[in-house]
């Protein structure tokens, strides 16, 4: 299961699959509606599920975002 984080304005933040075959970091209302891509340079779109997750990680430590 792929970890979910909040971001400091009490949305979900999480990697998963996009469009097509890429994956990436996406971004939801707390009660899982509003799915839609986070932007971001240090979140890429990646070609597997596990890139895009290193990312989000990478992210989450750097900016304190706390698991849900």
């Amino acid at each position: 299961m792929v970890k979910k984080y909040f971001l400091p304005d009490g949305r979900m933040i999480y990697a998963d699959q996009g469009l097509g075959q890429n994956y990436m970091t996406m971004v939801s209302k707390p009660n899982g509606s509003g799915r839609k891509r986070y932007i971001s340079k240090e979140l890429p779109v990646r070609a597997t599920l596990q890139a895009a997750v290193n990312d989000l990680e990478q992210y989450s430590a750097k900016h304190g975002l706390r698991a849900i």
